[in-house]
């Protein structure tokens, strides 16, 4: 995700009102944070969100290596705020717009993932 998206970070706990941005089916309680894993605070369509991540790295992509979904890839990633891959250090990653990210309500988006 653009770095100019992540308002803040900091240390994750127990009990931190976080969202998903990975829609896993039957993944729906609440994870506790292992001691590595940090809580971004990132720019969403609804605000700003706080989101789980660990190993965070920043990378600048050269544009060659950066491709739009491509309109079959668009039709089964239902997550729009998906919007592209990047090939970084010869692996494949999702690239991310949080803009774009919508979350569910409350009463359904309750587990929270590891996202960065």
């Amino acid at each position: 995700m653009p770095p100019r998206r992540v308002l803040g970070a900091g240390k994750a706990s127990a009990g931190e009102g976080t969202v998903c941005l990975w829609d896993r089916p039957g993944r729906h309680e609440p994870q506790s944070p292992t001691e590595e894993e940090r809580v971004f605070q990132v720019t969403t369509a609804v605000g700003p969100r706080w989101i789980w991540g660990s190993n965070a790295k920043l990378h600048s992509v050269p544009a060659a290596n950066v491709w739009a979904l491509s309109p079959l890839l668009r039709e089964l990633v239902t997550l729009p705020h998906i919007v592209g891959v990047a090939e970084i250090a010869g692996d494949l990653v999702w690239l991310v717009d949080p803009t774009r990210f919508s979350p569910l309500p409350a009463e359904v988006n309750t587990a929270a993932e590891v996202a960065v």
